[in-house]
């Protein structure tokens, strides 16, 4: 199993698809297709006085 490093879930390698190179490198950074999807920062605004 391996744990989403952005909103912390664990789930099963074969269930996800999770590359083997996330197991046994501690250094690998993971998302689940959830988080990839989302954004975990915030988006630009459209500044309404550019035009």
């Amino acid at each position: 199993m391996a744990k989403c490093d952005s909103c912390h879930i664990w789930y099963h390698r074969h269930c996800m698809d999770i590359p083997s190179e996330v197991f046994g490198e501690s250094e690998v950074h993971w998302e689940c297709k959830k988080c990839v999807k989302t954004p975990t920062y915030p988006l630009p605004v459209a500044n309404q006085h550019m035009q």
